[in-house]
């Protein structure tokens, strides 16, 4: 015999112990002539009824996990002791015959609410545990109470017992039925039977069909019994006992055999849980960690490592983690092996490692090419810088040579102020080169800001003059202006040292950029047309205005 087939057995035979007991007593106090002794039996019987209905409902809360389910089973054993304590008010302890017929009517409050709580509980069944049932589920409510409150009404109206016009008091034998309790009565059923449906219909254990017997039993002796009590049959009314202990019973070995038989799910099955669960290694223990369950993989463990497990999971030396999670009346207790995972961690940490040199390299790396391509780039732009201004860096080194043998001091003045104009033009071209290094376009702010900058310069010569850049363009190719400025400077540098005034004129014509130096002396034509092949010179006296056109790059 297995250990569950011995709990089971030992279960029934406590149940039907006290049933048998009870039933004795009912007998004692049918057979005796001691009214003490026929209280006593009274009292002992509705005492083991409520205590059987009581421990059933504790049981019940300690293995069903579903909240829902668990709640309205619950509530099914506290209206069955309910039911009890009412019975006996009735029977035993009121004489008053208005009380006597209102408890006998709210016999119908339990024989409606218990099959209304088994829908609910049918309902409730293959749900999360935070599952509520939805409003929409409530409407089986409002039917029910109104039923309760038409049978407790009935005084009033006789909707579902009728009295003879001539009886003084009504009584429980000199009634008849009226077409309210046969609404009563279907309404219980059909709420029992959509109860017991449903739960056929949401069971998944292939097993279960070949216990369908199990809740069948209570579930055709309780509607057997029902009809029977309806047509108050002699052998229903007396010899199976009083309505409300045989309904509570019966409604009780319903509920459990749907336990048993699993339409009910519960958690009572351990033991053949953790004997079929060979390739873990968990356990349950007690609140003195004393192990009660333990799969066949279990591994012994301490109970220090145990009680260190408790507040954060523990790795132990052979590559398990120890897991304490508390569970009603325990702790489960479980190892996973993560010796792989620890490898894999190991090797991810070398591989880590290796990474960061690697990484540590490639930065190193980076920087060196960083600061060869920032020297490359620095040696072209220098060498483009002096491919542009070597001529003027030239002539500054002979002025400034010459400058040296100088004795008189306005030649010095004169020599200084020719280096000052050079070396205006170099600030502005490297400006200029720059500048295009990073953008193709430039703005014409900045071809007028270059002859600021030299006219300044040529005051110091004693050339006054002035400048007019007007393009009606924010932006020009800095090719163009960049050309611009090289020819005023060729002219600034092939003119006279007699010349006083200069002035330079740029805008665009015919979609070209064209350029107008005026000076009031002649330039050295020949090293200026030599320099820019395509440059005319207009000729007054003296003086001369040099012109050129740079074509293209100039929308119109």
């Amino acid at each position: 015999m297995s250990e569950r087939t011995a709990r089971h057995l030992r279960a029934a035979l406590y149940t039907a112990g006290v049933i048998a007991a009870a039933m004795l007593c009912r007998r004692v106090a049918y057979v005796t002539d001691s009214g003490f002794l026929g209280k006593l039996a009274n009292y002992t019987r509705v005492c083991l009824y409520i205590g059987l209905f009581a421990v059933w409902g504790v049981s019940v809360h300690r293995r069903v996990m579903q909240h829902q389910v668990r709640r309205w089973l619950v509530a099914v054993s506290a209206l069955l002791v309910l039911w009890m304590i009412l019975r006996e008010f009735r029977w035993h302890l009121v004489q008053n015959p208005v009380l006597l017929r209102l408890l006998w009517y709210s016999y119908h409050i339990f024989t409606l609410l218990i099959p209304l709580l088994a829908l609910l509980v049918s309902l409730s069944l293959g749900k999360p545990e935070d599952y509520r049932l939805p409003k929409r589920a409530l409407a089986l409510v409002p039917p029910t109470v109104g039923l309760i409150l038409l049978v407790m009404t009935n005084d009033l109206h006789q909707c579902v017992f009728r009295f003879p016009n001539h009886a003084a008091v009504w009584g429980e034998t000199d009634y008849s039925y009226a077409p309210g309790f046969y609404i009563l009565l279907g309404w219980g059923v059909a709420c029992a039977v959509a109860a017991f449906a449903i739960m056929l219909s949401k069971c998944r254990l292939p097993h279960t069909r070949r216990f369908l017997w199990l809740p069948l039993l209570p579930f055709g002796a309780a509607l057997l019994y029902i009809i029977l009590y309806a047509l108050r049959l002699p052998f229903a009314v007396h010899t199976l006992g009083d309505v409300a202990v045989l309904n509570g019973l019966l409604f009780t070995a319903f509920f459990e055999s749907c336990i048993q038989s699993g339409l009910i799910q519960s958690n009572s099955r351990y033991f053949e849980l953790f004997r079929a669960c060979g390739d873990i290694s968990a356990q349950i223990v007690d609140v003195d960690y004393t192990v009660r369950y333990a799969a066949e993989g279990a591994a012994a463990l301490t109970r220090e490592d145990m009680e260190r497990a408790a507040a954060a999971a523990v790795i132990l030396p052979n590559g398990k983690r120890l897991h304490n999670m508390p569970v009603r009346g325990g702790r489960a207790i479980w190892t996973e092996d993560i010796s792989e995972l620890l490898a894999l961690r190991e090797a991810l940490e070398e591989r880590r490692a290796e990474l960061r040199e690697r990484n540590d390299f490639l930065r190193c790396e980076y920087e060196k090419e960083r600061e060869h391509r920032l020297a490359v780039e620095q040696n072209r732009l220098y060498d483009l810088l002096q491919n542009k201004t070597q001529s003027q860096l030239d002539r500054i080194r002979d002025l400034a040579n010459s400058y040296q043998q100088a004795e008189n001091e306005d030649e010095k003045r004169r020599i200084i102020a020719r280096i000052v104009v050079l070396g205006s033009y170099v600030k502005r071209r490297k400006d200029f080169v720059l500048s295009m290094d990073t953008a193709a376009n430039l703005p014409e702010a900045k071809l007028s800001s270059a002859f600021g900058e030299s006219f300044r310069s040529l005051a110091l010569l004693g050339i006054q003059g002035g400048w007019l850049v007007r393009t009606g363009r924010d932006y020009l190719p800095g090719e163009l202006l960049t050309q611009a400025y090289d020819f005023f400077e060729s002219v600034v540098e092939s003119i006279p040292e007699a010349a006083r005034y200069l002035s330079v004129r740029v805008g665009v014509f015919n979609g070209s950029l064209r350029i107008a130096v005026t000076v009031d002396r002649s330039a050295d034509e020949r090293a200026l047309f030599a320099q820019f092949p395509n440059a005319r010179a207009d000729r007054d006296g003296d003086g001369a205005e040099y012109l050129l056109t740079l074509e293209g790059g100039v929308s119109a």
